[in-house]
């Protein structure tokens, strides 16, 4: 009998995906040949040698469900901390690497930012230290309405975010909220945009988005 993904089981079909984000085309997954049993998602090569990730979809209702993060790379690991200064002694210490230096943002105002659905002026302190392909990212808020502030209000010094890279700002953002982790700060970064979502009572955590070239992330007429 043909394997059947645990996800088909449970009333959805499989459909491979090809091409970039925003330009993909779907077809019914045949002649698969690698499984992934862990995830919502599969791989499935084709007799053209073209493989492609495999969405679930449920048949009922048509919906995608696929892992909103799949395929990202990993840019950062944030740590909030009460006294930047402190911090960056312990983190040079403990890494044998020089102090980094430390930058701080542009007001809210000159950079679009949001907070909780509200123009927000607040600020930080950063200092990154490159560990070989992935920077941890040291954090001292400055003023009280932005998710850093709020992260270390509720959460103490501790991992505060996860960031990712992302091609496509509004389809992940669209994604993370269907599954209850909605974005609570943004703000321009360059040409580019950053966004925090509220994963801490799913993953522990906040989610950042860092994109390059910004997408509107919301429909415009």
């Amino acid at each position: 009998m043909a394997y059947r993904h645990p996800a088909q089981l449970l009333g959805f079909r499989a459909e491979v995906i090809v091409g970039r984000r925003g330009n993909e085309e779907r077809e019914p997954a045949q002649d698969l040949c690698s499984i992934d049993h862990r995830a919502m998602y599969v791989e499935a090569r084709r007799p053209t040698g073209l493989v492609g990730r495999i969405l679930i979809v449920d048949a009922s209702t048509n919906e995608v469900t696929v892992p909103p993060l799949s395929n990202h790379k990993i840019a950062q690991v944030a740590i909030a901390v009460q006294d930047i200064e402190r911090a960056i002694e312990h983190y040079s210490a403990l890494l044998g690497q020089p102090r980094p230096n430390i930058i701080e943002t542009e007001p809210g105002s000159e950079v679009a930012m949001t907070y909780r659905g509200a123009p927000s002026n607040a600020r930080a302190l950063l200092a990154f230290f490159d560990l070989g392909g992935v920077q941890l990212e040291l954090i001292q808020p400055i003023g009280d309405d932005s998710a850093w502030a709020e992260g270390l209000r509720e959460g103490g010094e501790t991992v505060h975010h996860l960031a990712f890279w992302t091609e496509n700002m509004r389809a992940d953002k669209d994604a993370l909220e269907m599954q209850s982790v909605p974005m609570i700060q943004r703000g321009d970064m360059g040409e580019g945009q950053y966004a925090y979502f509220d994963g801490r009572a799913r993953f522990g955590a906040m989610i950042e988005l860092l994109e390059h070239r910004r997408t509107s992330l919301i429909d415009t007429p």
